[in-house]
């Protein structure tokens, strides 16, 4: 009983840090995608909106 238990309890930490690596690993995509948005956004200063939102 307890082997068995321990097995289950093993299976489900490591389906829960499976999960929590993939959220990781979308959130460090999803911020690069944003920074490279905003370096995108800073190289185009000469653009009027881009002035606008630096000024403010």
């Amino acid at each position: 009983m307890t082997k068995s238990r321990r097995r289950g309890g093993f299976s489900t930490s490591r389906s829960y840090s499976r999960g929590q690596l993939l959220l990781t690993h979308r959130l460090l995509a999803s911020y690069k995608r944003s920074a490279n948005q905003v370096l995108h956004s800073h190289k185009g200063s000469a653009a009027p909106t881009s002035n606008r939102r630096t000024a403010n």
